[in-house]
């Protein structure tokens, strides 16, 4: 196939949307449509190589509230350099996009001049990823396609890992582990240090309910680690943590932030862990999980996320 991308031609013709969604499909063909998503990216703003990109596949459908979003703005509070790519949800209730809209009301997502601003002064960088590709680059098709499919497909193997700011730094999450050795692959050629992660229940999270596999890839050598968040002692239920839409998502982040929500909080505290221990931002797991649990109880997250959108605010007036 010359140019794999021509297989969305047709979107509507029925063995084609069957084909995108199969395990067989997106395994054999995660690497060449990554690499044609790549080749069709605009470039539209690098960062500096200490900065952090998070990325995931998405598509779980265990409609949990959004994690790798939370995990972000509170990472952004510990003032760590940190840049996302997003989107509506094609599988959930609440995509990225839709989150960081509703909790930063006043940042211009498309506003190109604002963004590089807004990342000088405060680090912080989120931006849709339709925004990488020229306008009539997805066909409307494939678009309503997606919206009805409700299971992953391709498309969540190969966009969200392209890596369009030009970062150095990853931190990957994925919801299948039969497609790490490729993922491995892509990450591999696009970022020179991530850790990817992948948990035995299918969560495209590190999850609170079963075994995380972590894959940490540095001065080009692969280390693999194995935990359970019992071992760190985290737990949770699944259900104070599952949302059907982003009005659900938003009450359970800021319950979150309030400290009223030990599951929610306690998911957000082991993916922030993990990067703080392999990014080396901290020794070990303990201390992190230490750290992080005092400053939820202390409300210091929800007051800096009240001065954070006051700053949004202001910046957005200038």
């Amino acid at each position: 196939m010359k140019n794999v991308l021509k297989i969305f031609n047709n979107i509507k013709k029925k063995k084609i949307l069957n084909l995108i969604k199969k395990d067989s499909f997106i395994k054999n063909n995660i690497c060449k449509i990554n690499k044609e998503f790549k080749k069709k990216q605009k470039n539209i703003i690098s960062v500096n190589k200490k900065t952090l990109e998070i990325c995931g596949s998405g598509g779980d459908c265990k409609n949990t509230f959004n994690i790798s979003s939370s995990i972000l703005l509170i990472l952004l509070f510990l003032n760590i350099k940190i840049v996302k790519q997003g989107s509506s949800s094609y599988t959930s209730g609440s995509g990225s996009l839709d989150f960081i809209k509703n909790l930063l009301k006043y940042y211009k997502f498309e506003d190109l001049k604002y963004i590089k601003e807004i990342y000088k002064k405060i680090k912080f960088l989120f931006l849709p990823s339709y925004m990488f590709y020229n306008k009539n680059f997805f066909p409307k098709s494939l678009i309503e396609f997606r919206k009805k499919i409700k299971k992953y497909s391709i498309f969540n193997y190969t966009i969200p890992f392209t890596n369009p700011f030009n970062s150095k730094i990853c931190y990957c999450c994925i919801g299948n582990i039969i497609f790490k050795k490729k993922i491995i692959k892509i990450l591999k050629k696009n970022y020179s240090k991530f850790i990817l992660v992948c948990s035995y229940d299918r969560m495209d999270e590190a999850s609170l309910f079963n075994y995380i596999k972590i894959y940490k890839f540095e001065k080009n050598k692969i280390f693999r680690f194995l935990i359970k968040s019992d071992f760190l002692f985290l737990k949770g239920n699944l259900k104070d943590i599952t949302s059907h839409n982003l009005n659900e998502s938003l009450k359970i982040f800021f319950k979150s932030l309030i400290n009223h929500n030990d599951s929610s909080k306690n998911i957000i505290i082991i993916g922030c862990s993990i990067i703080m221990k392999f990014m080396k931002f901290s020794k070990n797991f303990e201390n992190s999980i230490i750290y992080l649990k005092k400053k939820f109880s202390s409300n210091f997250f929800l007051n800096k996320y009240i001065r954070f959108k006051k700053k949004i605010k202001c910046l957005s007036i200038e």
